[in-house]
């Protein structure tokens, strides 16, 4: 059983596709229009790519989570990617998953293991 979150993107992954799937078969569609479509179907990829490896990470992914929090809005643990962290002076910040920007103190014992 899949997330609501991400039952929800997957729909609108689903609804954007077919969007985009008739307009490329309609030979009047406007060039803006048709790019326009694709930027959504990217963006809705994007998202369902970004909830699917903070919830359910495997194989490759594995690799890639640089730090796991439990996210209080999603009720839900998050796999935040190495690539999402800043890391500035004392503290590191990310984005978390449902939109919320998070910045936590970091642990002495973290700064050594990452010097």
């Amino acid at each position: 059983m899949l997330h609501p979150a991400l039952d929800d993107a997957f729909d609108e992954l689903l609804t954007r596709w077919r969007v985009h799937h008739d307009l490329r078969r309609s030979p009047a569609t406007p060039v803006p229009r048709l790019a326009r479509s694709r930027i959504d179907l990217d963006r809705a990829r994007t998202t369902v790519h970004r909830l699917r490896v903070a919830l359910h990470p495997y194989g490759n992914d594995l690799g890639l989570i640089g730090k796991v929090v439990l996210c209080q809005r999603l009720d839900e643990v998050v796999h935040i990617p190495k690539l999402e962290l800043t890391r500035l002076g004392g503290s590191e910040s990310f984005e978390c998953i449902c939109g919320d920007r998070v910045e936590q103190a970091i642990s002495p014992r973290t700064r050594r293991a990452t010097a």
